[in-house]
């Protein structure tokens, strides 16, 4: 991860997401068993594409934003998002909490 920041790392099972701001979701899909690498569909509001990333790969979420693939254990997947301070990221069922409940975020 190129920024000075230090990226925030979750890690997810297939099936789990993450939110990254208001309008993208990371959505684990899979993980291979015959290679280091995982299956992820990101949605950007109505576009969606699915990425297979191998281990330490990056791929950009725009302009500002990267996601890696930093290790795998069974079926969990270390994920680290590099984003602005000032972007919510949040696993999805807390970003949704935070909705339901109106609670206004940073």
């Amino acid at each position: 991860m190129a920024s000075e920041s230090k990226p925030l790392v979750l890690i997810r099972l297939p099936g789990e997401a993450i939110a990254v701001g208001d309008d993208c979701v990371v959505t684990v899909l899979k993980v291979f068993a015959d290679r280091p690498a995982a299956s992820l569909r990101i949605t950007h509001g109505s576009e969606s594409r699915t990425v297979d990333l191998r281990l330490y790969d990056e791929f950009p979420l725009g302009l500002f934003v990267r996601i890696a693939l930093l290790g795998l254990r069974g079926e969990r997947v270390r994920l680290a998002i590099d984003a602005p301070r000032d972007l919510a990221v949040h696993r999805l069922e807390v970003y949704q909490a935070i909705k339901d409940l109106g609670i206004a975020d940073r």
